[in-house]
Parts: structure tokens; C-alpha cells; sequence
């Protein structure tokens, strides 16, 4: 008999049946389209370290748009009810299955739990980690990218899967195929002060006039606003009344974005000095550390258009309709009138009439005056737009806070509710690849 080997056999089944089945995984991201601006070179180093953070998924998304709305439409009951921070998180943070869970996943994996941290708005949990451990947790292969212009390098992959019931629960993983916090050397060192080399800091579209010669910052001419957009040709052009240092109000500040690169206190000093003498040299923005145009030869009298090439402007704004997202319904009654008066010469295959429609403002973004490594220069893009628009909207705030009122919050309905209050350019000409098409007139 052979009872001996037959009880070891039922044994063996018995404790295989007691292992659990690893779960399939599933891909979870994927980089489509390989960058222009990065070389992939070699494999990365295993022992290489990675500070990673993984986005885990947020509840009631779909109902925020119409909280939104309640406090943002100027004639709703609610408008101008914001939300606490606390009250965010409470309806929006991730469900605690959700952080449970991944967790758990992380521990199993060798990540221990005091390796975990979970951010205080429960978005995201970090930890810090090496190439070796990474790849055998989201089943991928990492290797190192360089930059073709600064020739800077990070490590990322090109795709990376999760355990299938995790999807549920996990947003996004980082660093994994995004490398656009990475790359941009932060031109605005030390060692950078006396190069001939001007670079724009701008933004990604921002362009610079190699030229144009950098006017005397004395002049106060609206006659040179074509050549150089200084301060007074900004206040002058959206006629905004000056700025007084008893008006400001507690409570009313504005955020300024920055990736990769930082701000220079001796070129704010510089700015300060020659175009904003009532702001003392020294000052500078809190840092917050989150998660971790007019053409030339043309006058500020003149009407406004926006991007046009017949009068050698040298940007362009971006625009259209999404396919990704709905007309939202502050839009419907502009969009409509839109599209009635000025039909674009294209069928629905080439664009989705029913989308979201963009821009909603548009901003004078080109020749901006500005101090970069010691020296002034013009400047282009929408970074330089932006900020001025965020600035023109921070002095409104300024003015409701005073008169006990709260700040306007989202201003997209406001904005489509008072058209009065804007002016529409005189046309419109947008660079798609390297054709220039005109969509307003």
C-alpha cells in the first residue's frame, strides 16, 4: 500500500487550495504618443529611488458640478455660500475603502504601513521607494528619459498596471509616465545672472522677441504699448483704477502656480523699483507648498484683436469646442448666438458644436515687460494672460470683501451673465500646426 504518499498528496492539494490566487492585473495608465522633447535611453538602476504618491479616487465628483453652480449662478439663493475646507473634504475625500484597501495592497507588497503617509486632505498616500520595488508593484519597466534641449533627466515608465479590484479605488500613480513637473531647469539661478542667453520663463507657449528692443523703463508713453506692455499700459488698456495700500483687504490673496522653477527676489526687487514703486523692495509671494495682445505699430486706442497675424502678433490663442466635455449650461445662450451669427466653416466630423466651448475671456499676453537673470526683456504667452486676468479679478474681490461681500468664487456664470461688462475682439486668428484659420470676424 501506498497510504503514506496518498495522505501527502491530499496535504499538498489541501494547503495549494489554502493560497490564494494572485489577482489578475490590469492596465491602468498608458503614455500613447511618445514625447518630442524626451529621449528614452537606458534601463534604469534598480537601487534608484522614486518619491511616490499614489491619487486615490474621490467621492461625489458627479454631484459637484451642481453644488457648484448653486453658489456660483449671481441669481441663485446660494450664491456666494462657499464651502469650508473641512466641508470639501468630508463630501470629496476618498472613502475610507478606498484607503483601506490600497493600503493594505502596499503592505502586502513590502511597503510597510510606516513607510505610508496619507496626506491630511486624504487624496493621496506618498511614500518613498526604489526603482526595483516599483516595477515588480505595478508589473513595469522603468528607465531613465534626458531632455533633448536642457538635456535634464527623470525616471519614469511607459505604462504600469494595478491589481484589478484596486481600479475602483486608485486614481493615478506617481512617478510613473508623466514627465511634465520634470525637465525645466530653474533658469532663474544664480548662475544663470550676466549670460547673454535671455530665456523666457513664461510658460509653455511663451515666446520670445529677440528683435525688440527692451524700451526705457521710464517711459510711460501709451504711444510704445505696441513695442512693450508695461504696468501703465496694462492699467491703461483694461482702464484699471490704481490700487491704493489702504484698500487691501485680509483675506484676499492670489495664487501663483510654479513648476519647476521659482521666483528670483532680486528681479521682483527690480520689477518693484522700475514699474511698481509703491511696492517695497523685499516683498514676495507666501510660499504654499500644495500636495508635497497688442500689435505693433498700434496704440492702446485702438480697438483690441486678438492673435492676429496681419498685424504681426506673435502668439496665439488656443480654443474651440471639446469632445470630451458637455456645453455647460451658463454657456448655452452665448454658444447658441455663436454659433447663429458666426457659423465656422466646418461639418460635425471636424467639431462637436454641443461641447464645451473655450476660450471665455481672452487677454492681451504678448510683449510683457519683465526682469529675468538681472535684465529686462519682452516676454510672451498665456502665463503672462493669466496671472494679469487673475490680478484684474483679485481687485474685484478686494472691492466685495470691503463692502462685506465674498469673493466670487467660480466666475464662469458670472462672466457669461454680464456680457456688457466685456469687449468683444474684433476678430480672431488661431495657429493649428501651420495653418492659420480665422474663426471670428
Amino acid at each position: 500500500m501506498h497510504l503514506p504518499s496518498v495522505l501527502t498528496f491530499a496535504l499538498a492539494v489541501r494547503i495549494a487550495a489554502s493560497i490564494p490566487t494572485p489577482e489578475p492585473y490590469v492596465l491602468h495608465e498608458r503614455q500613447e504618443t511618445a514625447s518630442s522633447h524626451w529621449e528614452k535611453l537606458a534601463k534604469a538602476s534598480p537601487n534608484a529611488k522614486l518619491s511616490v504618491r499614489v491619487g486615490l479616487t474621490q467621492r461625489n465628483l458627479h454631484l459637484g458640478p451642481k453644488y457648484l453652480q448653486e453658489i456660483s449662478d449671481p441669481v441663485s439663493l446660494k450664491y456666494g455660500k462657499h464651502w469650508t475646507v473641512e466641508q470639501i473634504v468630508d463630501f470629496f475625500s476618498p472613502a475610507d475603502e478606498s484607503i483601506k484597501s490600497v493600503r493594505a495592497w502596499l503592505k502586502q507588497a513590502g511597503i510597510s504601513e510606516d513607510r505610508q503617509s496619507l496626506t491630511p486632505k486624504r487624496g493621496w498616500i506618498w511614500f518613498e521607494s526604489y526603482v526595483r520595488e516599483m516595477e515588480a508593484l505595478l508589473n513595469t519597466e522603468y528607465h531613465l528619459f534626458q531632455h533633448r534641449e536642457t538635456r535634464d533627466h527623470y525616471i519614469g515608465c511607459d505604462d504600469y498596471s494595478i491589481p484589478m479590484g484596486l481600479r475602483p479605488h486608485i486614481d493615478v500613480i506617481t512617478s510613473t509616465v508623466s514627465s511634465s513637473r520634470r525637465g525645466t531647469k530653474d533658469i532663474r539661478t544664480r548662475s544663470n545672472r550676466g549670460s547673454s542667453s535671455h530665456q523666457v520663463i513664461l510658460g509653455a507657449v511663451s515666446t520670445q522677441h529677440s528683435g525688440v528692443e527692451s524700451l526705457a523703463i521710464s517711459d510711460e508713453s501709451l504711444e510704445n504699448c505696441g513695442q512693450s506692455m508695461t504696468p501703465y499700459c496694462i492699467r491703461a488698456l483694461y482702464r484699471i483704477p490704481p490700487n491704493n495700500a489702504t484698500d487691501l483687504q485680509e483675506g484676499n490673496n492670489l495664487g501663483i502656480a510654479a513648476f519647476g522653477q521659482s521666483y528670483d527676489q532680486e528681479d521682483l526687487d527690480l520689477f518693484f523699483s522700475n514699474y511698481a514703486s509703491n511696492i517695497p523692495n523685499g516683498t514676495h509671494p507666501k510660499l504654499d507648498l500644495m500636495n508635497g495682445a497688442i500689435a505693433p505699430g498700434r496704440t492702446i486706442k485702438d480697438p483690441e484683436v486678438a492673435a492676429s497675424s496681419t498685424y504681426g502678433c506673435v502668439i496665439t490663442s488656443g480654443g474651440g469646442f471639446s469632445r470630451h466635455f458637455a456645453r455647460p449650461a451658463y454657456q448655452q445662450n452665448a454658444v447658441s448666438n455663436f454659433l447663429t451669427n458666426h457659423p465656422p466653416a466646418y461639418n460635425s466630423t471636424q467639431y462637436d458644436s454641443t461641447g464645451r466651448a473655450s476660450p471665455d475671456v481672452s487677454l492681451n499676453g504678448a510683449r510683457i515687460q519683465a526682469y529675468v537673470n538681472g535684465k529686462t526683456g519682452i516676454h510672451s504667452g498665456t502665463s503672462a494672460s493669466a496671472p494679469l486676468f487673475a490680478s484684474i479679478i483679485n481687485l474685484i474681490n478686494q472691492k466685495r470683501l470691503a463692502a462685506n461681500k465674498a469673493v466670487v468664487g467660480f466666475l464662469n456664470p458670472t462672466l457669461y451673465a454680464n456680457p456688457d461688462a466685456f469687449i468683444d475682439v474684433s476678430s480672431i486668428i488661431m495657429l493649428l500646426g501651420s495653418f492659420w484659420y480665422v474663426i471670428g470676424g
